[in-house]
């Protein structure tokens, strides 16, 4: 009987997640009933940050990216009121996402609940002329980012309603 050793596999040709960034309100109150200063944190995934870092808020640092030592991990960026979080979340969609999404890194794009011409405009914008697909979640910013934006809405993208976990999932795969 042959062993077989497990090896890590690191494809840097396969799909990955180049960027993210995902804000958590503190209170368990939903964005939409947020106020500015409602305290939050902002995670985010190759935007700037190394494990030997501290922080995420500084433009000089170089994003993750296959050639790494180690995958791209979720950090904490910083906790404040909603509207410094918004003020970052701005920053690092414009340095990082809108900026690989011009630069031809980023394929498609998975939206889910954001502000489409506010903190999230510039890789909205940058889907947009790029005509890269988006899909995601939350039928109001999609339906603005489509009609307003102009962005490829690919895939079940749209609102809760008659969705799974699942079927948004196969969604954001196949899209």
């Amino acid at each position: 009987e042959e062993e077989e050793e497990e090896e890590e596999y690191k494809d840097c040709n396969a799909p990955t997640i180049r960027h993210a960034l995902y804000v958590s309100l503190h209170s368990g109150v939903g964005l939409d009933h947020a106020a500015d200063d409602s305290p939050a944190t902002l995670y985010a995934v190759g935007c700037g940050h190394h494990d030997d870092e501290d922080t995420l808020c500084s433009s000089d640092n170089k994003a993750d990216d296959c050639t790494s030592s180690s995958s791209p991990r979720v950090r904490i960026v910083c906790t404040g009121p909603l509207h410094e979080i918004n003020t970052q979340v701005r920053h690092l969609d414009e340095t990082y996402i809108a900026t690989s999404i011009r630069n031809n890194e980023i394929d498609g794009l998975i939206s889910i609940s954001s502000d489409p011409c506010g903190v999230n405009s510039s890789s909205i914008t940058a889907a947009s002329e790029l005509h890269i697909p988006v899909t995601g979640s939350g039928g109001t910013s999609l339906s603005v980012a489509a009609a307003d934006c102009g962005v490829n809405l690919v895939g079940n993208a749209g609102g809760s309603v008659a969705t799974t976990t699942y079927t948004r999932a196969v969604s954001y795969v196949c899209a």
